[in-house]
């Protein structure tokens, strides 16, 4: 949206909002603006805009009039809403006879393929005393909106800002963050780079390029989100990668590339290509966002109303009539205006839907910003269900707190068992089972429990108070600011950005001076800090396997052994019966096996509580500070 269609559409909101505050008293918030000093706007009617996503309800409320005729506008509606729904609902909240409506669908789009469509009312009688009122027209409940944020930079190599980049993301708030030029090769893994992101990356190969150097794109999702990678034939040739954010109410598909300088047209036509096989496979209410690098410096845009998107105004090569040719055909729409240094247009965006998309710089830039690339911030407006964390894989458990059992009691109860019943089985797996059930059982009796909790939260073992204290000031800092794009909310952004780097790079460069220190004395805190950065642990969060996915536990684990067993052949066969019929037997007499109790006594004794537990769950320290006589004797 240009800067003057936005400044009278806020001059227009913040009239209506001083009527509505004037009308019922209520802190109402204005739709976020780029600039708090917005020039007045002669508008003579009064506009009532509704901020809820697409699945909330629409609220409608009496409005004092200063006219006699005013337009009340409705967005976010569902598609499957009519114009006579509408009229409906106005003359019943309104309590009027006559209604005007108008649906708001930008020309040359399909209803079918939009998300949510807009509607304006003329009220021209006499507005009566109407309570507010809640009506249901919508298939979800009202939720309040939030914006999912897109992070995008061309970041000019990562290979010697790995340590950076894991640092920043520590207290990055963003929930897709996507890099170009990442410069990236096999030898770094991705938990070098984030252990709180789900890294899909493409990195430049010999199919891409002829150079080894540069290129290479890379897309980071919040971990706690459901995505997956998207693959599409025939694109191996292009330095691109898609993903495909899967929100309980809706699907975000991504796309991101990098197109070298002096490129040839039929790379930017095959880029277009897998955009329309992309799209052919997206339902049509998925939002689709492409954004990349495409390095066509002398090509210029410039925004059309009627488009509500960005055109192409000297497309003269053949690589700018490519991405013309290719890319504007399947509607996707050019949102980006933010030039560089120069005055050029590198990296371009487009989107399915500019009218629910807003596009902004930057306040602080991840990493360090390269004057050619202007870093930017995608917002989409979400409900806050479909923002909302996910429990984590591994719930809550009751463990047994061996620290805090009474020993007494528990030999007291060992002492007072009679194994003499063990002789008197069959066989010795009736035995061992006879014994742990007569141990379990003195445990549970005896032992409290203590739960556990996998914890969610971000730590690192260089954080102290004051850091998590600016940590938290930050990411509020920074939620301010997508709510409402300020000159004042970007100054504090900056400033608590400043502030928590300075004191981070304090503290990290502390801890790591404290661990060379250390490194003789205690090596295994050095190799446990470089295994969390060459490796991650854990079950993955989501888990794709053909047409199944899982986020369970159990699940994930059944697709990773349906996978093994689909790619394991077995080399053994069944000799044929002849010859097992013409095997010789043999009379075997194995020496008997004497363990007498001061032996076992002796093993017990020497069990290394330093160890974790074995299969059985019995820790260490429990079988050595009980009496170890009482268990040597079964």
């Amino acid at each position: 949206m240009s800067n003057a269609r936005f400044k009278n559409a806020l001059a227009s909101m913040n009239a209506a909002t001083v009527e509505l505050k004037d009308t019922f008293g209520k802190n109402i918030t204005p739709k976020r603006s780029r600039d708090d000093e917005a020039a007045p706007f002669d508008q003579p009617a009064k506009i009532l805009r509704g901020a809820g996503p697409s699945n909330a309800n629409v609220s409608s409320a009496s409005v004092a009039r200063s006219t006699d005729k005013f337009w009340i506008y409705l967005s976010k509606i569902s598609p499957d809403v009519s114009e006579a729904d509408v009229e409906k609902l106005a003359k019943d909240c309104l309590n009027v006879d006559e209604a005007t409506v108008k649906s708001l669908i930008p020309r040359g789009k399909q209803v079918s393929t939009m998300s949510f469509i807009s509607f304006k009312h003329l009220e021209a009688t006499s507005v009566r005393e109407v309570s507010p009122t809640v009506v249901s027209i919508l298939p979800h409940s009202a939720t309040t909106s939030f914006p999912l944020t897109v992070y995008y930079q061309n970041v000019r190599g990562l290979r010697t800002k790995t340590s950076t980049l894991l640092n920043s993301l520590l207290s990055c708030d963003f929930d897709v963050i996507v890099f170009t030029e990442t410069w990236l090769y096999s030898d770094i893994s991705n938990s070098e780079l984030s252990s709180n992101y789900t890294i899909y990356r493409c990195d430049r190969n010999t199919r891409t390029s002829v150079f080894q150097r540069g290129g290479g794109v890379l897309i980071a999702v919040r971990a706690q989100l459901n995505s997956k990678a998207v693959f599409l034939e025939g694109s191996d040739d292009l330095e691109q990668v898609i993903v495909k954010v899967m929100l309980p109410h809706e699907s975000i598909c991504l796309c991101c590339i990098y197109i070298r300088p002096r490129s040839p047209a039929d790379i930017y036509a095959k880029h277009g290509e897998s955009l329309v096989r992309l799209l052919e496979l997206a339902d049509p209410r998925d939002t689709m966002i492409v954004m990349g690098d495409y390095n066509l410096p002398n090509l210029a845009w410039e925004f059309d109303d009627e488009v509500h998107g960005f055109l192409p105004l000297n497309a003269s090569s053949e690589q700018e009539l490519a991405v013309v040719e290719s890319l504007l055909p399947t509607g996707l729409q050019q949102i980006n205006d933010l030039v560089n240094a120069n005055g050029r247009l590198l990296d371009l965006v487009f989107v399915s839907d500019s009218d629910r998309i807003e596009l902004f710089e930057s306040p602080a830039a991840i990493l360090k910003v390269d004057p050619y690339h202007k870093p930017f911030v995608l917002t989409l407006e979400c409900s806050s269900e479909d923002l909302q964390l996910p429990q984590s894989n591994s719930a809550a458990r009751n463990e047994y707190n061996f620290a805090r059992c009474d020993f007494d009691v528990i030999n007291a109860r060992l002492a007072a068992l009679d194994w003499t019943c063990l002789s008197n089985l069959e066989t010795v797996d009736d035995a061992v089972t006879v014994f742990y059930d007569n141990v379990y059982q003195v445990i549970r009796d005896n032992v409290p429990l203590k739960t556990r909790r996998k914890s969610t939260k971000c730590q690192q073992p260089w954080w102290n108070p004051q850091l998590r204290r600016l940590r938290n000031r930050l990411r509020k800092a920074r939620k301010r600011y997508f709510r409402s794009w300020t000159t004042e909310n970007k100054y504090a952004v900056q400033l608590a950005e400043a502030e928590y780097n300075s004191v981070h790079e304090v503290r990290f460069r502390e801890y790591i001076e404290q661990m060379q220190r250390n490194l003789k004395k205690n090596p295994s805190s050095f190799w446990s800090f470089v295994n969390t950065r060459k490796r991650s642990a854990g079950i993955p969060n989501n888990v794709f396997y053909g047409n199944h996915n899982s986020s369970a536990d159990n699940t994930s684990a059944n697709l990773f052994a349906e996978f093994f067993h689909s790619v394991f052949e077995s080399d053994y066969h069944s000799p044929p019966q002849q010859y097992l019929d013409e095997l010789q037997s043999f009379n075997i007499h194995l020496p008997q096996l004497n363990l007498s109790i001061e032996t076992v006594f002796d093993a017990l004794n020497a069990v290394d509580v330093s160890k974790g537990p074995g299969p059985d769950q019995i820790p260490p320290s429990f079988i050595k500070t009980v009496q170890p006589r009482w268990l040597s004797q079964p």
